[in-house]
């Protein structure tokens, strides 16, 4: 289900904006957290009306990039604000932000930088990480134009960094240092858990009750995560609280799995444990640890906090969601329908595609009425006054401390009431009111590096929610039994004759859950598919024609991403025939637009052939794999840069159907059992409306005597995704823009500042600036090859105005 199709029901769900805002405030500190791309769809102005403070926070270490005209917005924010402030601090200042800081004059105003990211890299581990340094500490070394040394957590080998540390710390190494205001302190102390050391600490708190367990963690999730540590003692029912978790970086996502794996061990032993049960799962937690694996054979998931964006004012709300009562509702698309606890104005779901194929993978909970009562007990009961005890590494407290008090605040969070709130006909069952739980769940924070997945690190960071809701004791709910498939899992061994069982799930799936044959070692087999029967379309020789595209993935280890590589490879087969057809029906769309992409195509073949050739001569499948893989992974990053950029380029609501398959496979390979997804993807056009795509690319506009087309999705192959503008395919040497140098190829991408995205954007604007003309020159930015030109006409001047003519007549 794709989000058109949920947009129309329960609550609005849309593709995250490009930049999400949260908002914190506490007393004099209002905290602003940013993510995403700052460009010039940035509402300043907007925005700066929403600051009433003392001292303003801005976080923003999950800004990924900004543009130059985000740049000027940014500039006008911050002289907007800063005037009525007491103070601007920023924090967490991500790598690219750095570098703006270092660039441009005035970036930060009078604002102060309190913390910033720094990236390095560890060649053995291959992973790009990010170190977080606090300006108010001694840092001499970094003061001096020089990089700290730092060893790699994973291998302990040393990591080098990724900048020219001359350059990196000139800004932050001749900020003098200042002291900071005990209320913004307090607030860092408080909400974004900064300690005496700079980084932020990993806290785990540890309570028990009979044979229940509950862990709350909160801070950073990384290297302080001790799994042997934390996993030792645990045993009957486990209870892990991960609302407070700030950020997740690769050595903490290695350290959690290693505990899963703990876990999982346990089985069978003295320490057994039972059941781990999840609550208050933040969305980008489970995108980036929501695999099934990642939350153990014997995980279930019993809440969600699902975030939604106020466009008013530009605050995240999240909500709490029992996922025991609406986990089939949320499968199938339909969010609850809030309002914005800021400005109550209405809001949108703001999660990813990821989040709700994740969903699918979750099992249904088994919740009996005593975790209930447990969880609610756990959750809600305050703890006794008492030394706290400590461990290595994280803070570990056992029932000690004392709860925070009401009112401490949440970000953004959706008040609770006393009564229950009026339900629209939404589809979601009447509940009792949640009974409130006085511990702060913060947000996680993503500061996933580049060599992880970054399919919605930009986006979904949902906001904390200091008064949590645990399950409510007094609302039984009947035992629901597991399905055949979960059960045939805690079968401590499935009998190898055991050929196919059959489960109907959501009235399509099928599964079959085979041995693996005894044949060659290497040898894949079918374990699981999605129908009984593979299509005809699922064989690698089928053919793609003028009506049946397909596409197929390779083996990898994840469901979803088999999905998605499937459904891209077919998009990117729609579009090379496609071009097919454009280059035998337009010259000079052929002449033109066809060399622009046409070696990076080439050059895509050529990788995977020369990838094919230098296979060295080996049996063994696994090494095979492994030497194609670059090859196959790079092809599968360039399509779906094409499916991205021709999903662009359709109108809403003529998005392609696909038909998917897919299937495990299981083998064994050197002793071991492994398994992986391959899947496949149709699409199926009549003429019609493949003619129809193909006349939409050929279709031209026209404009000071310049005829441009639109941008075609092969180029996405070479160009970035911020170049995405009509192509010029014809120059009149009449043109007023001939003599300023506009050039047949060229991509443009802005006028006068006004982005352009189509072809009537760039016809309309044009036939404006020429009427203009005589007030301003006229710029137009355009891409060409690597270099990004600008295209200037200069204004014409008027011709003065002729007046009464004086004729001396004589002499002197």
């Amino acid at each position: 289900m794709n989000y058109e199709e949920r947009s129309g029901m329960l609550g609005a769900v849309q593709p995250p904006p490009k930049l999400l805002i949260e908002r914190l405030s506490d007393g004099d500190v209002t905290c602003l957290r940013l993510m995403g791309t700052i460009d010039e769809q940035f509402d300043a102005p907007g925005l700066s009306q929403t600051i009433a403070c003392r001292y303003l926070i801005l976080d923003l270490g999950g800004v990924d990039r900004i543009s130059s005209f985000g740049i000027r917005q940014w500039i006008d924010f911050v002289q907007h604000i800063a005037p009525r402030l007491a103070g601007v601090y920023y924090v967490e200042s991500s790598p690219k932000v750095v570098d703006q800081f270092n660039m441009v004059a005035n970036f930060g105003g009078p604002g102060y930088i309190v913390s910033f990211y720094a990236p390095y890299r560890c060649e053995s581990c291959d992973l790009e990480k990010r170190h977080l340094f606090r300006t108010d500490e001694e840092t001499p070394v970094w003061r001096a134009g020089q990089a700290p040394a730092m060893t790699c957590q994973t291998c302990g080998n040393k990591e080098d960094f990724d900048e020219n540390p001359a350059m990196y710390f000139n800004y932050v190494a001749q900020q003098p240092i200042q002291a900071i205001p005990p209320a913004v302190m307090q607030f860092l102390r408080v909400h974004l858990n900064y300690g005496q050391g700079g980084q932020r600490k990993l806290r785990i708190e540890k309570r028990i009750e009979g044979r229940c367990t509950y862990i709350k963690l909160s801070g950073d999730l990384d290297s302080d995560l001790k799994p042997e540590k934390l996993a030792d003692g645990l045993e009957g029912e486990v209870i892990v609280d991960l609302g407070g978790i700030l950020s997740i970086d690769p050595v903490g996502t290695a350290h959690w799995r290693k505990l899963m794996r703990t876990l999982d061990a346990k089985t069978g032993t003295s320490e057994s444990v039972e059941r781990v049960s999840f609550i208050a799962v933040p969305a980008v937690f489970l995108e980036r640890l929501g695999k099934p694996e990642d939350l153990t054979r014997k995980g279930q998931v019993l809440s969600l906090i699902i975030p939604y964006n106020c466009s008013r004012c530009r605050a995240t709300t999240p909500k709490l969601v029992d996922f025991t009562m609406h986990g089939d509702e949320l499968r199938a698309g339909r969010v609850p329908r809030i309002k914005c606890a800021l400005c109550g104005g209405p809001v949108t779901c703001v999660v990813s595609e990821t989040w709700f194929n994740r969903l699918q993978t979750l099992p249904q909970p088994q919740v009996t009425p005593d975790l209930k009562a447990t969880i609610a007990l756990l959750t809600a009961a305050p703890a006794p006054q008492t030394p706290r005890a400590t461990m290595a590494g994280p803070a570990m407290t056992a029932p000690v401390g004392t709860p925070p008090p009401s009112g401490t605040p949440g970000w953004t969070a959706q008040p609770m009431s006393a009564t229950p709130q009026p339900q629209q006909s939404t589809g979601w069952t009447p509940q009792p009111t949640p009974t409130p739980s006085p511990m702060g769940m913060s947000n996680p924070r993503s500061t996933m590096n580049g060599s992880m997945n970054q399919s919605s690190a930009a986006f979904a960071r949902p906001g904390s929610i200091s008064q949590a809701t645990s399950l409510p004791p007094s609302q039984p709910q009947p035992p629901q039994p597991q399905g055949v498939f979960g059960k045939l899992q805690t079968i401590p061994g499935l009998l190898p004759g055991l050929l196919v069982v059959m489960l109907s799930l959501s009235g399509a799936i099928v599964y079959r859950i085979l041995a693996t044959p005894a044949g060659r070692a290497g040898d894949w087999s079918v374990v699981e598919s999605s129908t009984p029967k593979a299509p005809p379309w699922h064989d690698s020789k089928f053919a793609s024609d003028g009506s049946k595209f397909v596409g197929h993935s390779t083996l990898v280890a994840d469901r979803t991403e088999a999905l998605e590589r499937a459904d891209v490879a077919a998009q990117a087969e729609l579009v090379s025939k496609l071009a097919e057809e454009l280059e035998t029906k337009d010259p000079d769309w052929r002449k033109v637009i066809q060399p622009l992409f046409a070696e990076s195509v080439q050059a895509l073949k050529d990788e995977l052939d020369k990838a094919q050739k230098s296979i060295k001569q080996t049996d063994d499948p696994a090494t095979i794999e492994a030497q194609l893989q670059p090859a196959r992974d790079h092809q599968a990053d360039q399509h779906k840069r094409v499916a991205a950029s021709f999903k662009q380029s359709l109108a809403d609501g003529a998005q392609p159907t696909l038909s998917q398959y897919w299937e495990k496979r299981a083998r064994k390979s050197k002793g071991t059992r492994e398994t992986g997804f391959q899947a496949s993807t149709l699409i199926e056009l009549d003429k019609a409306a493949f003619d129809k795509l193909v006349n939409q690319f050929r279709q031209t506009e026209a404009a000071a005597k310049i005829k441009v087309v639109p941008f075609f999705p092969l180029l996405a192959m070479r160009f970035e995704s911020t170049v995405r503008g009509p192509v010029v395919i014809e120059v009149d040497e009449s043109s007023p823009l001939a003599p300023a140098g506009i050039k047949t190829g060229d991509i443009v991408l802005s006028v006068l500042g006004h982005e352009v995205r189509t072809p009537s954007d760039f016809a309309k604007q044009i036939d404006q600036a020429i009427k203009e003309l005589a007030s301003h020159d006229l710029v137009l930015k355009v891409q060409r090859g690597k270099d990004l030109v600008d295209i200037k006409l200069a204004q014409t001047k008027a011709a003065p105005k002729k007046g009464p003519v004086f004729i001396k007549k004589g002499g002197k």
